[in-house]
Parts: C-alpha cells; sequence; structure tokens
C-alpha cells in the first residue's frame, strides 16, 4: 500500500507532501529529508517539528549526536 511521504528540506522549510511511495521510512541522516510514512502514526512528531525549519532540525540532530 502506497502511503503519503511528508518531508522537511532546506529548499522547502515547512512540512508537505513529498509524494507516495511504497514502505516509506524515517531519515535520521541530517543530509537527507525527513520522510513519515503514515499520517495517523507519526502525525504528533510531524506536529512535534511542523514549526522547526530544517536547519534548526539539523542543529538539534548534530546537538543531539555530541
Amino acid at each position: 500500500l502506497e502511503t503519503p511521504l511528508f518531508c522537511l528540506t532546506n529548499d522547502h522549510p515547512t512540512w508537505s507532501v513529498y509524494g507516495f511511495a511504497m514502505n516509506a521510512y524515517d531519515v535520521t541522516d541530517p543530509e537527507s529529508p525527513i520522510l513519515f510514512s503514515d499520517v495517523s502514526s507519526d502525525l504528533k512528531a510531524i506536529k512535534q517539528h511542523s514549526d522547526v525549519t530544517y536547519q534548526e532540525w539539523v542543529q538539534s540532530m548534530l546537538a543531539k549526536q555530541s
């Protein structure tokens, strides 16, 4: 079953539908778009990051790694 992908990138710094794909997944690499495969189960995560810009997210991920 294809599911919508939500994407936050430097080019598009707000959450938007990225497309549809089989077996979508979360991307934790700060250089990659963030993808969510299931709107309902990931709604909390989407809301949590909905007002975070891509660069802010990258900085938060880098801070967690250090």
